[in-house]
């Protein structure tokens, strides 16, 4: 389920970030981001509130940002160190680049979400 809709994001979000072509794939993979933040709660019978819309238009935002980071810099963003001399490359684990990202979508939607209830473990 996608949470939110561009109508929301323009309107409501006040996002201009993402076009209206490229949201509802982003809107998707945030949706589905924001399942496992809230142990898919959204799913089994939680009510869609606008923290959660809110929430799903702050990580779209941060995924489009990674995107565009990501093709700005690629062989940059890799690299973890570097000798001219030497000419020897040390390349970052692609798993702790994800890792990074995943953590500032997490920060996004956590603005949003952590006093709704949906992140805690427990319910």
């Amino acid at each position: 389920m996608i949470y939110a809709d561009y109508a929301y994001y323009t309107g409501t979000y006040a996002g201009t970030a993402i076009s209206s072509d490229a949201f509802a794939a982003f809107a998707r993979r945030a949706s589905t981001f924001i399942d496992g933040l809230t142990y898919n709660r959204l799913n089994t019978g939680y009510t869609v509130t606008n923290a959660v819309k809110m929430a799903t238009c702050a990580v779209a935002d941060a995924m489009k940002a990674s995107v565009e980071a990501e093709q700005a810099s690629a062989y940059a963003a890799a690299v973890k160190s570097e000798s001219v001399d030497g000419d020897s490359n040390t390349y970052q684990n692609p798993e702790d680049i994800r890792d990074a990202l995943e953590i500032q979508w997490a920060e996004a939607a956590e603005q949003y979400l952590l006093f709704t209830g949906l992140m805690d473990r427990g319910l």
